[in-house]
């Protein structure tokens, strides 16, 4: 087998890599994304995980563990696994020695707190959440989060999200800190701005890097792409120019914390130009494919920070090309199987994956010229960067295998992409991104994706 070098022009290189170190620069310092914070080990146990996070982070020479405190509230519970109130959470902190007391404090006068306490906060939401909140510095609050980590949100915004008429003032609890900080506490801001902003990922930022495993229990994501690609190829003389507009809507929803399904719907519209010993054929196309899947994650850690989620897949679609006067219309029906491991280190996340796609047509010659099987695997990084911004590059490598016949061989073909995430709010966010084709022939491509996230 003859293998062709992949000539690549300078300019496009340099194209990609620019796009790559936008994507990454203005680094924020996620070194420091879960610095002395302890993470909870359940979806119910946010108070613990607050609580021995404060403990630890305010009293020197002390280091209380998520389940000391479970363990206290729980001795004598008939349901284990349902979340602690203000008052078990302070009996629990007396009795591991640490004093502690809830008041409640109006909007006003949080601001005025200089050392760190517990917070309820999310009262507006479905799901409300224990954090310690460090302290308040130029309209944003600082927290560290059980679940998001070192996080920063305009205060503002924990207002409207943690207070209403019927509970208007906040729910907090302090205990009495030793007189030495304990040695590198991350409870204590800095007083240079700079270093508090570096140390601290906006909550916008962290929702993003959450949304990119699984939707979570209850949630809703409908997210809708547009993509533009323009392709050339040159096949043994005969050259070749395409172009696709693919339109994209796909709904999510997850079914556990562990566990979703979802459905799109695809509409690609295409042209194709060929040139054959001086004979110029002009394909128009369309394709519109409707798809279901389902996925589940097996956790590798009790935080979900590193895992790996397997799901399966199947669709249909529905084809009709035009060349010159004929018309050709044919149905092909797929199903698959993917999986993918992510691990979020503290430089940025890491994700790997592939899958492995079956597709045939009951049209014996669409039938023939589709792949025995599709196999393709990828590899992509995200890391956060600025206020409301996460930046992705990725690298994707498809492996088709045509059926028995003339052309017997793999069609491998390569695609580099990177993007960047911009959250509008807590439930918008838009991410325009670019790619980079080559193997079987080369293209360009461009898209915009938008995306709706309901019921955090």
């Amino acid at each position: 087998m003859k293998f062709k070098m992949l000539k690549i022009d300078l300019i496009k290189l340099i194209f990609i890599f620019m796009f790559i170190h936008c994507a990454f620069a203005q680094d924020i310092n996620s070194d420091t994304l879960f610095k002395g914070v302890i993470k909870q080990s359940h979806d119910y146990s946010c108070g613990a995980a607050a609580l021995s996070t404060l403990i630890t982070g305010t009293i020197e020479n002390s280091h209380v563990f998520e389940m000391d405190i479970i363990n206290i509230i729980t001795a004598n519970k008939a349901k284990k696994e349902e979340g602690y109130t203000l008052i078990e959470l302070a009996e629990a902190s007396k009795k591991l020695g640490f004093y502690a007391e809830w008041r409640k404090v109006a909007t006003t006068e949080l601001v005025k707190i200089k050392q760190p306490v517990m917070l309820l906060i999310g009262i507006n939401s479905e799901f409300p959440h224990f954090v310690v909140l460090k302290g308040i510095e130029n309209g944003e609050a600082f927290l560290a989060d059980s679940i998001r980590g070192n996080i920063r949100t305009p205060y503002s915004q924990l207002i409207t999200e943690g207070t209403n008429t019927k509970y208007p003032d906040w729910y907090v609890m302090a205990i009495n800190p030793s007189a030495n900080k304990p040695q590198d506490s991350s409870l204590y801001l800095s007083l240079i701005e700079s270093e508090r902003i570096r140390s601290h990922i906006t909550a916008e930022q962290s929702n993003l890097i959450t949304l990119t495993t699984i939707t979570k229990e209850g949630q809703f994501i409908a997210d809708y792409g547009f993509n533009a690609s323009l392709g050339k190829n040159n096949n043994n003389g005969i050259r070749s120019h395409s172009r696709d507009y693919v339109n994209n809507l796909n709904i999510s929803y997850g079914v556990t914390d562990n566990a979703e399904i979802g459905a799109s719907v695809s509409y690609d519209d295409n042209r194709q130009k060929t040139d054959v010993t001086d004979n110029i054929l002009i394909t128009n196309g369309e394709n519109r494919e409707y798809s279901l899947y389902i996925n589940n994650r097996f956790s590798l850690d009790e935080t979900n920070q590193n895992g790996i989620i397997a799901g399966l897949s199947t669709s249909f679609t529905e084809n009709r090309s035009v060349l010159n006067d004929a018309v050709d219309k044919y149905t092909v029906f797929g199903g698959g199987v993917n999986t993918m491991g992510y691990a979020n280190t503290s430089f940025a996340q890491f994700i790997i994956g592939g899958s492995v796609n079956k597709a045939f047509s009951q049209n014996k010659r669409a039938d023939a010229s589709l792949a025995e099987y599709q196999v393709s695997g990828f590899v992509s990084a995200n890391k956060p960067f600025a206020d409301r911004y996460l930046g992705s590059v990725g690298f994707t490598v498809n492996d088709g295998h045509n059926k028995k016949g003339a052309d017997n061989q793999f069609q491998r073909s390569f695609l580099a992409s990177t993007s960047l995430s911009y959250v509008l709010s807590k439930q918008f966010q838009i991410s325009p991104s670019v790619g980079y084709s080559f193997g079987n022939g080369e293209s360009f491509s461009f898209g915009l994706d938008a995306a709706y996230i309901g019921r955090w």
